[in-house]
């Protein structure tokens, strides 16, 4: 049973650890040693013991890329333990799955968040802390329409990287003493 499914199994007494407790965030950890392999290597379930009911006919990959469609938060485990075109491959196929939109940090790093199945969200991350907003993308996705059909373009995709000063770090850099202020 998925640790998630625990919040709403009831005891016998009608009570759920739900009652109880708040499910905040779930996390999946992406093993990048082994994950490409397991997504493509088209293992069924049953081969492994792991069926969940009879004719379960699902491979691996398939609770492999719910996990990651079902998390809040991804991340990237043995990162170290696998090369660079590896590592790239994995990011790639990440990027490319549907399930994830792409967040670049300021220093070219990505971050992953689950793409909810209504669609992919756009995000303003402050360049200082890395908080990050969800944006209402009816006006991003009104202007890549637009440009796109001025443009004379069908079936485009886009992706759309907002970044700016959150008011904490604002206030924090415009109260902060000045390095050349020596009155003190």
């Amino acid at each position: 049973m998925p640790v998630a499914a625990t919040f709403a199994f009831a005891r016998d007494d009608g009570a759920t650890l739900g009652d109880l407790a708040r499910l905040d965030t779930m996390v999946t950890v992406v093993d990048a040693a082994n994950f490409l392999a397991e997504l493509v290597g088209g293992n069924e379930l049953a081969e492994r013991g792991l069926d969940q009911y009879e004719d379960d006919e699902r491979t691996v990959s398939d609770p492999l890329m719910n996990q990651i469609g079902f998390a809040d938060v991804i991340v990237l485990n043995e990162l170290d333990l696998v090369g660079a075109a590896s590592a790239d491959r994995l990011r790639a196929t990440l990027d490319h799955s549907g399930q994830v939109d792409v967040v670049r940090e300021r220093n070219g790093e990505r971050l992953y968040r689950p793409r909810p199945a209504d669609g992919h969200r756009h995000y303003l991350v402050c360049r200082d802390c890395g908080l990050s907003t969800e944006v209402e993308a009816d006006t991003v996705e009104r202007g890549a329409e637009e440009v796109a059909e001025v443009m004379g373009f069908a079936e485009v995709e886009h992706a759309v990287e907002l970044s700016g000063v959150c008011d904490q770090c604002r206030f924090t850099r415009n109260t902060a003493p000045s390095p050349t202020d020596r009155s003190a």
